[in-house]
């Protein structure tokens, strides 16, 4: 009973000496590592002559002209209401109906989209505007299948506002 008793404690002892051991190394590596190099004194301060500032020189980088064209954002706006402008009638064919006297004649719907690096929806939320909104038309254009809105692959990101004008 004697040398079970003895394995069992070894485990147990074995942990407490060896967790010991670990938390001196860590305890003096860190007291080491905190000393500063500044308690070090230099060996020879430097002659007056050497601690000059270096004169300043007047580096210009080169001119970077701007490149020609629409930005990367530009270019999928076009691009995206482009194509949103193309699915109007379809949308307006299939969604909207005749205005009752109390709504508005024509509603707009905002479009906020975001395009994958890729050029790949990766987010689309379509909203009516509060001055002039048929909930019921919003509704129906939310219903439809997802336009799609081929852009070129811009290369990162991009989100993009559009307004989508009905009838």
């Amino acid at each position: 009973m004697t040398t079970e008793h003895n394995r069992s404690l070894a485990l147990p002892v074995a942990i407490v000496v060896g967790s010991l051991i670990i938390g001196v190394c860590l305890y003096l590596g860190l007291r080491e590592g905190s000393r500063s190099p500044s308690v070090v004194a230099p060996a020879a301060d430097p002659p007056a002559a050497q601690v000059q500032a270096p004169p300043t020189a007047q580096v210009q980088a080169p001119a970077v002209e701007p490149t020609p064209g629409p930005s990367i954002y530009e270019r999928a706006q076009q691009q995206a209401q482009a194509a949103l402008d193309s699915a109007q009638p379809g949308l307006s064919m299939r969604c909207w109906t005749p205005p009752s006297a109390d709504e508005p004649a024509a509603i707009a719907l905002d479009y906020e989209v975001t395009f994958a690096a890729d050029g790949a929806i990766t987010m689309l939320a379509i909203s009516e505007q509060r001055a002039a909104h048929r909930t019921r038309v919003a509704d129906c254009v939310r219903g439809q299948p997802r336009p799609a809105l081929p852009i070129e692959a811009p290369g990162e990101p991009v989100q993009v506002h559009l307004v989508l004008q009905l009838p």
